[in-house]
């Protein structure tokens, strides 16, 4: 099983679908620490970002009924950015 993640835009589109995933290794019921590399859109703006467990090869659980919380989030460039996971 895998996390993954979808970016729609402000207006609820899809801009990206099925971004990188993250391996889940853990037994059903048990909690785990959690590190996700989430990928920024490159075009600057309001996002809404959707994370969602996916069974490859079978499923999104997102189409089987799983509740989602999306988080809205600004793409936007800092004066300490260097373009590389800033």
């Amino acid at each position: 099983m895998n996390l993954c993640y979808h970016w729609l835009d402000a207006n609820g589109h899809m801009v990206v679908e099925d971004g990188q995933k993250t391996s889940l290794f853990s037994y059903p019921g048990t909690r785990i620490p959690l590190v996700a590399n989430v990928v920024a859109p490159l075009i600057l703006g309001s996002y809404i970002l959707i994370l969602t467990l996916v069974q490859e090869g079978h499923f999104l659980f997102e189409n089987k009924g799983s509740e989602f919380l999306p988080a809205k989030v600004k793409v936007v460039v800092t004066a300490d950015s260097d373009g590389v996971g800033n």
